[in-house]
């Protein structure tokens, strides 16, 4: 049985939020109860850099990528791929390119 069809075998889990500091204010409640669903998940979360001063005390992630715009896409989506998600999480409220293009090609 795979990971579609049983929440316990999920193990790796990728969030991504692009947006301004309020909208990962706004996430982070659900980020929160992706933890505590999936306390032994590994979760990575794909954001934006000027987040990074809020989520240095936010344990809801194991890691954090913080996706500058204009870099080169290619190179994360390799390391997406790399990390092997069971489970893909768009919390943008608008489907951006880059979001579209991650879930395409992330392997969940």
């Amino acid at each position: 049985m795979d990971a579609a069809n049983n929440p316990k075998a999920i193990k790796r889990i990728v969030l991504i939020r692009m947006g301004k500091i309020g909208d990962l204010i706004v996430s982070n409640f659900v980020f929160r109860k992706i933890r505590a669903s999936f306390p032994a998940a590994t979760i990575l979360l794909v954001t934006l850099p000027r987040t990074r001063d809020l989520l240095r005390y936010n344990h809801c992630a194991d890691r954090v990528l913080y996706f500058h715009k204009g870099m080169d896409i290619l190179r994360l989506i390799v390391r997406l791929r790399m990390f092997k998600p069971d489970l893909f999480l768009d919390f943008n409220d608008n489907s951006s390119s880059t979001s579209s293009i991650l879930a395409r090609f992330c392997s969940a």
